[in-house]
């Protein structure tokens, strides 16, 4: 029979797997635990790694599956949220983002309470797709107009440009 679709080569899958997870791990002997961006990249790693671990699982069931990746997508977010609020000192949008985060969150456990369909959570990924590009253009305009000088050397500017492009 033949077979459709794309079929990722091995060596691809297995470095989506073990490359969040070297990260962690170097970010762990380190020692970098003093400044909350790593911390938070470290979290996000471990997120990455635990999801394409489970992705890797091919007996895995197709809905559980997909509750899980919804799962580990909403914490992505949300650590990536609380990565993009740091640079935002003492501003009413850093509340705002505290707001935002929280509502979503409740969102996201109600409708995983009452309906987990594939629509409702598809909705949500579509809105944590969007919230993030938001997220990380605000991040960059405010490193630009904070930091034009050292701006090759902040964290927040080489992950809100990863993570927008």
């Amino acid at each position: 029979m033949v077979e459709t679709g794309f079929i990722a080569p091995p060596w691809l899958v297995l470095a989506a797997i073990i490359l969040p997870f070297l990260t962690a791990v170097f970010l762990f002997t380190r020692h970098s635990f003093k400044q909350e961006v790593l911390n938070l990249l470290l979290l996000i790693s471990l997120i990455i790694f635990s999801r394409q671990l489970l992705g890797w699982n091919f007996g895995f069931n197709k809905n559980v599956n997909f509750f899980y990746f919804s799962l580990f997508d909403t914490a992505e977010f949300v650590l990536l949220s609380l990565l993009f609020r740091i640079p935002l000192r003492h501003t009413p949008l850093k509340s705002w983002i505290n707001y935002l985060l929280v509502a979503f969150v409740s969102v996201f456990i109600t409708i995983v309470m009452i309906q987990p369909n594939e629509k409702n959570l598809a909705g949500i990924q579509i809105a944590e797709a969007i919230l993030l590009v938001l997220l990380s253009i605000i991040a960059l305009l405010n490193q630009i107009s904070n930091q034009p000088i050292f701006l090759f050397n902040s964290y927040i500017f080489w992950i809100g440009g990863g993570t927008l492009f």
